[in-house]
């Protein structure tokens, strides 16, 4: 649907019709750190938990359902999906320009490895959790693109 994400620039279009005030930008920290008090902010795991321990914001708990339980954000329950405002950081690589050039591969590779992601959790963010990590291995290696490949 038109405006249902933010990668449709028509969301962009009604998030200013709703809200005059909004701003928005890519730079996490810096959102966090212009937070005013009681200022509504969506920014990744990492700068959220960063910015919660220097006491500049505070992560919320959601709930899927209205009167449904909130479910704190945590790497547990991020990791698990249960947190409901989780969601996976998806790569899309195109096959043939990951095949010219072997630094692309090389990065998707580092990303999956026990280093990388031993490198994403001491930067604050969720590793993968092994059925996630296997599975995006399987992807990658076997170069399947579209949609389908999550299924059981």
């Amino acid at each position: 649907a038109a405006g249902a994400t933010g990668l449709d620039p028509a969301s962009r279009d009604f998030v200013a019709d709703v809200r005059s005030d909004v701003t928005s930008g890519s730079d996490d920290d810096l959102i966090a750190a212009m937070a005013d008090a009681g200022a509504l902010a969506w920014i990744d795991f990492g700068a959220a938990h960063t910015a919660a321990e220097e006491a500049l914001v505070s992560m919320v708990r959601l709930s899927e359902t209205d009167g449904g339980q909130c479910i704190s954000p945590t790497e547990e329950t991020v990791a698990s999906g249960s947190y409901p405002g989780a969601r996976f950081l998806y790569f899309y690589v195109n096959p043939a320009l990951a095949d010219a050039d072997p630094a692309i591969g090389a990065f998707i590779d580092y990303t999956f490895s026990d280093e990388g992601q031993a490198f994403i959790a001491d930067e604050g963010y969720v590793e993968l959790p092994n059925l996630d990590k296997t599975r995006g291995r399987t992807i990658w290696r076997a170069q399947l693109t579209g949609t389908g490949q999550w299924e059981e």
